[in-house]
Protein backbone atom coordinates (compact mmCIF):
# COMPACT_ATOMS: atom_id res chain seq x y z
CA UNK A 1 0.00 0.00 0.00
CA UNK A 2 1.40 3.43 -0.96
CA UNK A 3 1.80 6.15 1.69
CA UNK A 4 -1.10 8.09 0.14
CA UNK A 5 -3.29 4.96 0.08
CA UNK A 6 -2.59 4.50 3.81
CA UNK A 7 -3.70 8.08 4.54
CA UNK A 8 -6.82 7.59 2.40
CA UNK A 9 -7.65 4.41 4.32
CA UNK A 10 -7.19 6.32 7.58
CA UNK A 11 -9.47 9.11 6.29
CA UNK A 12 -12.20 6.62 5.35
CA UNK A 13 -11.87 4.92 8.76
CA UNK A 14 -12.20 8.24 10.61
CA UNK A 15 -15.21 9.25 8.51
CA UNK A 16 -16.92 5.94 9.20
CA UNK A 17 -16.26 6.26 12.96
CA UNK A 18 -18.06 9.63 13.00
CA UNK A 19 -20.96 8.47 10.83
CA UNK A 20 -19.83 10.35 7.71
CA UNK A 21 -20.13 8.77 4.28
CA UNK A 22 -16.95 9.36 2.25
CA UNK A 23 -17.66 8.75 -1.43
CA UNK A 24 -14.73 8.62 -3.87
CA UNK A 25 -16.41 10.33 -6.84
CA UNK A 26 -14.78 10.77 -10.23
CA UNK A 27 -16.85 13.17 -12.34
CA UNK A 28 -16.93 13.15 -16.11
CA UNK A 29 -14.13 14.78 -18.06
CA UNK A 30 -13.83 18.52 -17.83
CA UNK A 31 -13.52 18.56 -14.02
CA UNK A 32 -9.75 18.59 -13.57
CA UNK A 33 -8.71 18.64 -9.94
CA UNK A 34 -11.92 17.26 -8.45
CA UNK A 35 -11.29 16.24 -4.79
CA UNK A 36 -10.77 12.61 -3.81
CA UNK A 37 -13.85 12.45 -1.58
CA UNK A 38 -17.30 13.92 -1.38
CA UNK A 39 -18.27 13.52 2.27
CA UNK A 40 -21.87 13.42 3.47
CA UNK A 41 -21.96 14.79 7.00
CA UNK A 42 -24.22 12.74 9.27
CA UNK A 43 -27.58 14.29 10.25
CA UNK A 44 -26.76 17.77 8.93
CA UNK A 45 -27.49 17.61 5.23
CA UNK A 46 -24.08 19.20 4.64
CA UNK A 47 -21.42 18.07 2.22
CA UNK A 48 -17.64 18.41 2.34
CA UNK A 49 -15.07 17.98 -0.41
CA UNK A 50 -11.67 16.63 0.64
CA UNK A 51 -8.45 15.98 -1.25
CA UNK A 52 -6.24 13.57 0.72
CA UNK A 53 -2.45 13.66 0.40
CA UNK A 54 0.40 11.82 2.06
CA UNK A 55 2.43 13.84 4.57
CA UNK A 56 5.38 14.23 2.19
CA UNK A 57 3.36 15.02 -0.94
CA UNK A 58 4.93 17.36 -3.49
CA UNK A 59 2.44 20.23 -3.45
CA UNK A 60 4.13 21.92 -6.44
CA UNK A 61 2.99 19.40 -9.07
CA UNK A 62 0.64 20.57 -11.84
CA UNK A 63 -2.25 18.29 -10.81
CA UNK A 64 -2.00 19.54 -7.22
CA UNK A 65 -2.32 23.12 -8.48
CA UNK A 66 -5.47 22.06 -10.35
CA UNK A 67 -6.78 20.41 -7.18
CA UNK A 68 -6.06 23.56 -5.17
CA UNK A 69 -7.91 25.68 -7.74
CA UNK A 70 -10.92 23.35 -7.60
CA UNK A 71 -10.98 23.49 -3.80
CA UNK A 72 -10.89 27.29 -4.01
CA UNK A 73 -13.78 27.25 -6.49
CA UNK A 74 -15.84 25.00 -4.22
CA UNK A 75 -15.10 27.19 -1.19
CA UNK A 76 -16.09 30.22 -3.25
CA UNK A 77 -19.50 28.60 -3.74
CA UNK A 78 -19.93 28.16 0.01
CA UNK A 79 -18.80 24.54 0.40
CA UNK A 80 -16.37 23.08 2.91
CA UNK A 81 -13.43 22.05 0.73
CA UNK A 82 -9.83 21.42 1.74
CA UNK A 83 -6.71 19.30 1.64
CA UNK A 84 -6.12 16.69 4.35
CA UNK A 85 -2.36 16.20 4.35
CA UNK A 86 -1.08 13.23 6.33
CA UNK A 87 -2.80 11.70 9.35
CA UNK A 88 -2.53 14.97 11.29
CA UNK A 89 -4.26 16.78 8.43
CA UNK A 90 -6.98 14.13 8.37
CA UNK A 91 -7.57 14.58 12.11
CA UNK A 92 -7.78 18.37 11.70
CA UNK A 93 -10.11 18.05 8.71
CA UNK A 94 -12.45 15.64 10.52
CA UNK A 95 -12.53 17.99 13.50
CA UNK A 96 -13.61 20.85 11.22
CA UNK A 97 -16.26 18.66 9.56
CA UNK A 98 -17.65 17.76 13.00
CA UNK A 99 -18.18 21.48 13.61
CA UNK A 100 -20.22 22.00 10.42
Amino acid sequence: MTPEAKVKAYFKKCCKEWGFIAVPLRPATGFKGWPDYTVLIDNTGKTAFVEVKEAKANMNKKHVKEQSEMLQTLRGKGHFAEFAIGKEGVDACVKKMLAL
